[in-house]
C-alpha cells in the first residue's frame, strides 16, 4: 500500500511538472512574440537608435519610473522621458497618472507574466 501510494504520488508529481513546463514554454513563446512585435513598433514610434536598450529595459522592468528606466537602460533621463511619453501616447505604456514621480506599466507584458 505504501509503495503504491508513493508511485501514485510520483506519477502525479511528474504530471504536474509536465503541465507546468508546458505552461512555462507557452509563456516564454508569448513573451518572445511580444518582444518581436514591439521591437518594430517601438522603433517606428521612437525613431531611436537605442531601440534594443529601450525594449530590453521594458522587458526587464515592466513597472518603472523614468529615472529607473534611465538608470537601467543607460539612456539619458531626458531622452527616456521623451521615449516614455511617446510610448504612453501610443498606448503601449500606461501610468498611475501621478503629477510627479509617475509610475509606468507595460500592461501587455504584465498580463503574460502574471
Amino acid at each position: 500500500n505504501n509503495q503504491r501510494t508513493i508511485k501514485e504520488q510520483s506519477k502525479n508529481n511528474q504530471r504536474t511538472i509536465k503541465e507546468q513546463s508546458k505552461k512555462n514554454i507557452a509563456t516564454l513563446k508569448d513573451i518572445n512574440n511580444l518582444y518581436e512585435t514591439y521591437k518594430e513598433t517601438i522603433a517606428a514610434i521612437t525613431k531611436s537608435q537605442k531601440i534594443i536598450q529601450i525594449i530590453d529595459t521594458l522587458f526587464s522592468i515592466p513597472v518603472f519610473k523614468a529615472s529607473q528606466f534611465s538608470q537601467i537602460s543607460g539612456i539619458p533621463l531626458k531622452t527616456c522621458e521623451r521615449n516614455i511619453r511617446q510610448l504612453y501616447e501610443a498606448e503601449i505604456l500606461h501610468s498611475d497618472n501621478q503629477e510627479k514621480q509617475r509610475t509606468y506599466f507595460f500592461k501587455e507584458l504584465l498580463a503574460i507574466i502574471q
